[in-house]
């Protein structure tokens, strides 16, 4: 539930600030931009939480936790009230300080379970619990927003950011002393060698910036092919049936059990998200479309559990919190740049070009997969040693 909590109040913060800044610009241009730096600190500052919590333990996500509400709350009053320069400064600082959450968990959790069948299954219902969230925040906010003000849901995350790791550490404080989260001598010998110098990371990075820039894509071109349809309306129901396409392919991955190797999984899964992508650029009307989202969104979340799969498969222990941070801020910026892209595309050549655009990427990974470590083995059969 804690990490629920903190990822709700990531989920919340890019439309709460989006409002709040709309309102002030009197336009969604400048206020995009800020929300996009917040993003990019997040994305760019999270594997430097990672390192040190790799080094220093969980007490540095404590700390984050602490400094990270009084920075969203004082970026709710420079959004309201600050200079143009001050809202910028305080937003890349409020980004900065935003604690990596996620990735201490999947972290946790490759440490804790050491069947490779069973850790996959975690990952799956981690990927669900992020869906789940990317499905509430935004309605929350609404919801906040009708009643009260965008900036009350941004003081709510505020509150569920230490709340939330509070309680997340409570419950995991055996696990995290067992599991080798504690600083120790493993630990401290990752100064050694950074995590991001190890070529699986690489790998693993670049192939989620591919898939989530292809997910970013189809986000835009489902909302720009719905608005052609002539149902522009319906685009936030497109949206979530998209997503709970993505739960569900998550809850099947997590009941069953693959005898193929990782790599050979990743690039079946990648495979089948290109299929599901372009399959929506040929979909004549809203009634043809929204079940074809559904489809489209299951292959999603089991692609994203699966690349944790690999990072814990092939990054020594005293690094993987860091390695998560890197897979997590790889995947933050290719949302972004899926966005971007598909709003340049989208006006030039409509939103069908968007869809099959975004079909050719997962195909770009599956052939990418190639470059995973051979050493991927079948789930069922791997099994990896607890740290002592």
């Amino acid at each position: 539930m804690g990490v629920f909590a903190g990822r709700l109040a990531q989920a919340m913060y890019p439309l709460a600030l989006l409002l709040i800044l709309q309102r002030r610009f009197s336009g969604v241009s400048a206020a995009g931009a800020v929300v996009s730096a917040f993003t990019f600190a997040v994305a760019i500052c999270g594997p430097m939480w990672g390192r040190l919590i790799d080094r220093r333990g969980p007490a540095v996500l404590a700390v984050a936790s602490a400094a990270a509400p009084i920075s969203i709350g004082t970026l709710a009053l420079a959004a309201r009230h600050g200079s143009t320069v001050e809202l910028w400064v305080v937003t890349l600082l409020a980004g900065a300080l935003q604690p990596p959450v996620s990735s201490v968990l999947r972290s946790l959790i490759s440490t804790t379970f050491g069947d490779a069948e069973v850790r996959t299954a975690a990952y799956s219902v981690d990927s669900i619990s992020t869906e789940v969230c990317f499905i509430l925040g935004p309605a929350v906010v609404g919801l906040c927003a009708s009643a009260a003000s965008p900036a009350a849901a941004l003081l709510i995350g505020a509150a569920l950011t230490p709340l939330g790791a509070s309680v997340f550490l409570a419950g995991a404080q055996g696990s995290l002393q067992s599991s080798g989260q504690q600083p120790n001598g493993d630990s401290a010998s990752a100064s050694d060698t950074p995590t991001v110098s190890r070529r699986p990371v690489w790998v693993i990075c670049a192939l989620a910036f591919v898939q989530f820039l292809a997910v970013g894509m189809v986000e835009v071109g489902a909302v720009a092919r719905a608005a052609e349809l002539g149902s522009a309306a319906t685009a936030g129901g497109l949206l979530a049936v998209w997503a709970l396409g993505s739960v569900g392919g998550g809850l099947v991955q997590s009941l069953a059990g693959w005898r193929a190797s990782m790599r050979t999984q990743y690039a079946v899964l990648s495979l089948s998200c290109a299929a599901g992508f372009a399959v929506l650029a040929v979909a004549p009307d809203f009634l043809v479309l929204a079940p074809l989202m559904f489809l489209a969104g299951l292959a999603v979340a089991p692609t994203a559990a699966l690349a944790a799969g690999l990072v814990s498969q092939n990054v020594p222990t005293a690094w993987r919190t860091e390695a998560f941070t890197w897979m997590n801020s790889a995947s933050a910026v290719g949302g972004s740049a899926g966005y971007l892209a598909a709003g340049t595309v989208a006006q030039q050549l409509g939103a069908r070009a968007v869809l099959l655009a975004a079909a050719t990427l997962p195909l770009i990974a599956a052939i990418g997969a190639k470059a995973l470590p051979a050493g991927s083995r079948p789930a069922a059969e791997a099994t990896e040693t607890r740290p002592h």
